[in-house]
């Protein structure tokens, strides 16, 4: 019948105590410990009940943890510390070896080896391996005088001034990426660039789009008559989502008046605008001209785009087309008609002028 007492032992049962925590006061050579905070237990149906019967006895010296000293690291052995050996480390994209440089302008003017091997590293970066090419020059064939190339991805364009940098800038990279097949090289009527790249400078142009045959591929496989060789802006107002080239007119009438228009240093405001405008608009032709290509079709045009190629540079020299003589009444000029050098074509255009010509009589 006596009173009974329990003690908070009783009541906790076998929940788990709190250990002290000791800790190192480092603002002084001794050693001093804190008291941990008090720890909650809630009761079910009571009061809740502080614990504060467990406190650091400040008689004793504190314990300190001391962390595991680490090996010293020796020959550069950080990756075997922070990662198992087992873990796959990631591999690193090696661009170059040569030095990062700084990236050419928007519409650079390549004239030096240095500016060269700059333009080339920042093209092959490009993920697309499609590129622009055309040539500008005096006469143009394997006599007539190469002056310019001009090569473009999909947003910029690089020209190569051949003229002042001359047959260095073939060997600084550009005649490399024209030789490149995983390069998709588009041109607009490459024959007489093919044929001056090649005589002059040693480049064999390789993996051809060629503009101009695709468009007479398209025109065919539609079912109707082989078209006249198309020309760039008649192109780019088709399949360039109404590009131009906008100095075209302008240019014909200088190049007209003076023949060595291609040669001559400094090149102005009008030139420069012209080279890049010819190529600029190429890399979407491609892409909206091989999105309706079927697969007979596309390899129509990797076929004859080849013939292109070589047409003119494997073939007997020939005289380059006399410029038209301003002077000269119309009724007496000759009217120039161009050809694809493909007998099925051309005869297939020759009777469609014929055709034309016989309804206009009439």
């Amino acid at each position: 019948g006596g009173r009974m007492s329990f003690s908070l032992d009783d009541i906790l049962g076998d929940m788990e105590k709190p250990t002290p925590i000791a800790h190192a006061d480092i603002s002084s050579s001794s050693t001093t410990t804190t008291t941990t905070t008090t720890k909650r237990t809630v009761i079910p149906n009571k009061k809740p009940v502080y614990n504060s019967s467990f406190v650091v006895d400040k008689s004793k010296p504190a314990v300190v943890s001391q962390k595991r000293k680490l090996p010293a690291i020796e020959d550069n052995k950080d990756d075997e510390l922070l990662e198992p050996k087992s873990a796959k480390k990631p591999k690193l994209l090696l661009l170059s070896k040569e030095p990062i440089t700084e990236p050419l302008e928007k519409e650079p003017l390549i004239i030096t080896t240095e500016q060269c091997k700059r333009a080339i590293r920042e093209i092959k970066r490009e993920d697309k391996k499609v590129l622009a090419v055309d040539c500008e020059g005096v006469s143009l064939s394997r006599v007539g005088r190469l002056c310019l190339v001009q090569v473009a991805t999909s947003s910029k364009a690089y020209l190569f001034d051949i003229v002042e940098g001359g047959a260095a800038i073939f060997d600084s990279g550009l005649r490399d990426i024209l030789q490149d097949p995983a390069f998709t090289k588009v041109m607009h009527d490459c024959r007489t660039d093919s044929e001056a790249l090649f005589h002059q400078f040693q480049v064999s142009l390789t993996n051809i789009f060629d503009t101009q045959v695709a468009f007479a591929a398209i025109t065919r496989g539609q079912g109707m008559s082989t078209p006249l060789p198309v020309g760039l802006n008649t192109l780019l107002k088709r399949y360039g989502q109404g590009a131009t080239n906008e100095v075209k007119d302008v240019m014909k009438a200088e190049m007209q008046a003076d023949s060595e228009y291609w040669a001559k240093r400094p090149m102005n405001d009008t030139a420069l605008l012209y080279a890049r405008q010819d190529v600029l608009y190429l890399c979407n032709v491609h892409r909206q001209m091989d999105a309706i290509l079927s697969r007979i079709s596309r390899q129509v045009v990797a076929k004859y785009s080849q013939f292109y190629v070589e047409q003119y540079r494997d073939g007997e020299p020939r005289e380059p087309r006399a410029p038209d003589d301003k002077d000269q009444p119309p009724s007496e000029k000759k009217r120039f008609i161009p050809q694809y050098g493909i007998k099925e074509w051309d005869m297939d255009t020759a009777l469609s002028l014929a055709r034309m010509e016989g309804r206009r009589r009439r």
